[in-house]
């Protein structure tokens, strides 16, 4: 089946132009669905292990996430702080103050016009 069929006529001119001047051929342009599909019926069906890959990617990511937080937790007992954090964290500080100095003038600046 062909993926650009499923897709609106203005769509499908403008994959087809955009896939002719990359040097690729029309069809192309959305086949990596079906690729990422069979292959991963293929390792479900390889005799692999029965959890589904999306509880796998979520356990993977959760794990990403909890070393963070670890790294954080101890980079925070340990009192460690970048210099350029404190450098970043006045030029924010200083940049609000600006802003709103600059809206309060305008309000000023309106207020006396009337």
């Amino acid at each position: 089946m062909d993926p650009l069929s499923q897709v609106p006529a203005g769509a499908q001119a403008h994959s087809r132009r955009r896939g002719r001047r990359f040097g690729r051929s029309p069809g192309t342009a959305f086949s990596i669905g079906p690729v990422i599909s069979s292959v991963i019926a293929s390792a479900g069906s390889a005799g692999g292990s029965s959890t589904p890959a999306a509880a796998i990617a979520l356990a993977v990511v959760a794990g990403l996430l909890a070393a963070l937080c670890a790294a954080w937790g101890v980079a925070r007992w340990l009192a460690w702080e970048p210099t350029w954090a404190a450098d970043l964290r006045h030029a924010l500080a200083e940049g609000g103050l600006r802003c709103s100095e600059t809206f309060q003038e305008l309000i000023d600046w309106a207020r006396l016009r009337r």
